[in-house]
């Protein structure tokens, strides 16, 4: 007979974990399978039998109904047990068959838990500075999470929230301005999960040559007949309706201006003789705006004039891979407040 190939112990070590049965036309169970595997690595029932912790008669019977069930011989037992070549081959097979059916349980129960799969989350070109920690979260999850792809997409032609609906991203950001447990309820209602990840304050950007440039101190009512400059994209309606917000809770109504900007580099081409640009001041550091020497930028000095920045979701979103990534955004944003950031 020929002799019996070395087996690899880490492959066949975890099988007996399993205690699944295979189809009933196999006439084969897989802790049976495990036991003549063990059997193999021995070449001795007594020994093998010790190790699976039953004894030699059961591990005997046990691979006799195997080799019955499968209508061919395993092992010859004349004299010193050995495999014959019909066994020899079911065992190379068998051990194959064994370590790949553990690692595919291993990878469902990560699927399970969320830890394969694919995210989608929307690109927050509306304020950049978001994106830091995203890219945390996004570094975290390539180390712990290798199994789950993460995909940005620039979302165009409608809001964060019919994005969401429709199934175009997982997570998206919404921008508010007010009391944050009110917008949270207020999301509620829609079916959505709001979480505040960061509060900015407005600034303004204008021409230099801009009058109110001369004041000591900007404020939002100063702005009371200055059109604002708005992308004309419906992704920008949730931060029209912030500054309509802010805008009335300081006694006026906002002259708006919608400008075509099809991207985000629009904003630095803006021909703003007609108005101004209200955005983050941490928005307005973006170097690509420095570089425009006829503009200048102010914050608005009134308390109040700060909008929140929240992650939100769909609350039916069944995708596995969005809690935990949800999770660490969150862990994210407290670490940023306990840093004072």
């Amino acid at each position: 007979m020929p002799n019996r190939a070395p087996i690899d112990a880490s492959r066949s070590r975890t099988f007996g974990r399993m205690g699944y049965t295979m189809s009933r036309g196999c006439g084969m169970d897989l802790q049976v399978l495990k036991e003549y595997v063990e059997f193999a690595k021995y070449l001795n029932f007594s020994a093998a039998a010790r190790m699976l912790h039953m004894s030699q008669s059961s591990l005997s019977k046990h691979i006799a109904d195997l080799e019955k069930n499968l209508g061919f011989v395993l092992v010859s037992r004349k004299g010193t047990p050995t495999l014959t070549p019909a066994g020899q081959i079911f065992l190379e097979t068998v051990e194959d068959v064994l370590f790949q059916l553990e690692k595919t349980v291993e990878k469902c129960k990560e699927v399970q838990h969320g830890h394969v799969g694919r995210i989608v989350i929307q690109d927050p070109l509306i304020d950049a500075t978001i994106g830091n920690q995203s890219i945390n979260a996004f570094m975290y999850f390539s180390e712990h999470y290798p199994m789950i792809s993460i995909d940005l997409h620039t979302i165009r032609g409608q809001t964060s929230l019919e994005a969401l609906n429709d199934g175009t991203v997982d997570i998206a950001y919404y921008m508010a301005y007010g009391d944050e447990a009110e917008i949270i309820e207020e999301r509620a209602r829609l079916g959505v999960t709001a979480f505040p990840m960061r509060r900015r304050r407005f600034a303004v950007w204008m021409r230099r040559d801009h009058r109110l440039t001369n004041l000591e101190e900007l404020h939002m009512a100063d702005l009371h007949d200055v059109p604002f400059l708005i992308p004309a994209d419906r992704l920008f309606d949730d931060w029209r309706v912030v500054l309509e917000q802010a805008s009335l809770a300081h006694g006026f109504f906002p002259k708006v201006n919608l400008k075509v900007t099809p991207t985000i580099n629009g904003y630095f081409a803006l021909n703003t003789k007609d108005g101004v640009v209200i955005l983050s001041e941490a928005f307005l550091r973006d170097p690509r705006f420095l570089m425009r020497d006829d503009m200048v930028t102010h914050e608005l000095a009134d308390p109040d004039c700060y909008y929140t920045l929240f992650i939100v979701y769909r609350e039916d979103n069944e995708n596995p891979a969005l809690p935990p990534f949800v999770e660490r955004l969150k862990m994210a944003a407290a670490e940023e407040v306990d840093q004072g950031l």
